[in-house]
């Protein structure tokens, strides 16, 4: 039988184990001080979205009116929020 008193192979693999339990317990600290950020969603205007839409050449026109109605219908069951202020 082999003795495990001096395998310097087990001695790698549990010194990379707890390097990488180390590093995984870091990280998670790491993103609990930074504390809860909310993500700030991409918002493109109505017009912004309309004209994106009929720039698209690839886009057929009947799916080009069918993207501008959903848009539209999305844009008019959307809260009202109150206009950006004008920063001079």
């Amino acid at each position: 039988m082999k003795s495990n008193k001096n395998n310097p192979a087990l001695l790698i693999v549990a010194v990379a184990l707890l390097v990488i339990a180390g590093l995984l317990f870091w990280r998670y600290a790491a993103s609990a001080r930074e504390g809860f950020r909310p993500a700030k969603p991409v918002e493109q205007s109505y017009e912004e979205q309309v004209q994106a839409i009929m720039n698209n050449p690839n886009m057929p026109p009947q799916a080009k009116e069918a993207a501008i109605a959903q848009i539209r219908a999305r844009f008019q069951t959307a809260p009202m929020q109150a206009p950006p202020a004008n920063q001079k």
